[in-house]
């Protein structure tokens, strides 16, 4: 999944991702003690997520769409 999720990343943008460590808290620690591999993916920038300034580029967002269909046509198509 990770893998899809990262050529979506640059199929899409054209620039391979970075992963990071989220600062946040997350409920995927929660899939990860049940075994569920999960990732975090989101439009915004890490450094102003959910703080007072959180705003997201019209850019990201419309890029961020792409990408989830990009992953949900390859997942699709891989359980074919």
């Amino acid at each position: 999944f990770v893998a899809t999720l990262a050529a979506s990343v640059a199929a899409v943008t054209g620039t391979p991702p970075t992963t990071t460590c989220c600062p946040g808290v997350l409920e995927i620690r929660v899939y990860d003690q049940l075994g569920i591999p999960a990732v975090a993916f989101g439009p915004g920038l890490i450094e102003r997520m959910h703080g007072p300034d959180e705003d997201v580029p019209v850019a990201n967002l419309v890029a961020g769409a792409a990408i989830y269909v990009d992953v949900a046509a390859a997942l699709a198509a891989s359980s074919i």
